[in-house]
């Protein structure tokens, strides 16, 4: 997201009461990870994971499977 932070996107989406589930994918560390799960959760955001880039098929399919 060259143009628009996580903390940005989260209220971009909550302002807009976004339905959908959302997977935070990122290359910080795990305690960031952790905080930025709960910052969506308290911000009403349906979170079904997240996963530490690099990205891969397993981890993806973990996380739509709601195991992360």
């Amino acid at each position: 997201m060259p143009d628009m932070g996580g903390a940005e996107m989260m209220r971009h989406l909550a302002s807009r009461q976004f339905q959908g589930s959302i997977i935070l994918v990122s290359g910080a560390d795990a305690d960031t990870i952790m905080v930025a799960q709960e910052l969506a959760k308290t911000r009403g955001l349906d979170v079904l994971g997240s996963i530490s880039k690099p990205l891969t098929k397993q981890a993806l399919a973990e996380a739509l499977a709601g195991r992360t």
